[in-house]
Formats: structure tokens, C-alpha cells, sequence
């Protein structure tokens, strides 16, 4: 099954890439890179001997979201908060992503 995994380029999501791969799924890293690095997505290939996809996008392009959900058969959404940010921020960065998320599941349950 292609699986895309949002947030996979970061800690939990690369986590969860390895897990997906090893058990014999295609994976789709969706990651816009900003509270994550691509050195994750090696170290995810070099631990499985497998490779995977990596898509550069913030999941609020909606076009660039429709096309992904479409080349896909499922979503994973692993994303975290950082800690390093101040207040202000982190009310932003999770309304942001809230708002990320709430935009796959509509994508993934429409026809």
C-alpha cells in the first residue's frame, strides 16, 4: 500500500516511515522541512535498505495536496510540535496544524 506520511522528514514521522517500510509499504514523506531535516530521510533509508519518496510541500497548498492524495491508497499524519518556540508561536504553529490536518482527513474521505 502507498502511504503518504506527513511530517516524515521529523522525529516521530521518520519513526513511523521505518515501521511502514519494514512491514512492506510503499511510503510518501510529506514534509514542508520547517521543524524537521532531510538528513532523517537517510538515516530512514540507511536503517531499512529501503527507499522511499519525499515530497517538499506545507499541506496547506491545496493543489499540491490534492495531487498527493490522489497517488495514494492512505495518510499518516505524524507530525509534532517542537518545544523551542515561544507562546505566540506555538498558538500559531498548532493552529497551523490543526488546520493541516484537518485538510488531509476532508481530502482523504472525498471520493
Amino acid at each position: 500500500m502507498k502511504i503518504l506520511v506527513t511530517g516524515g522528514a521529523g522525529y516521530i514521522g521518520s519513526h513511523t516511515a521505518i515501521v511502514l517500510l519494514e512491514a512492506g509499504h510503499d511510503v510518501v514523506v510529506v514534509d514542508n522541512l520547517m521543524n524537521s531535516s532531510p538528513m532523517y530521510l537517510d538515516r530512514v533509508r540507511e536503517i531499512t535498505g529501503k527507499s522511499l519518496d519525499f515530497v517538499k510541500c506545507d499541506l496547506l497548498d491545496e493543489p499540491a495536496l490534492d495531487a498527493l492524495c490522489q497517488a495514494a491508497e492512505a495518510a499518516v499524519c505524524a507530525q509534532h510540535q517542537g518545544k523551542f518556540w515561544a507562546m505566540q508561536d506555538q498558538i500559531w504553529t498548532n493552529h497551523r496544524k490543526l488546520s493541516q490536518v484537518s485538510e488531509l482527513m476532508m481530502k482523504a474521505a472525498s471520493p
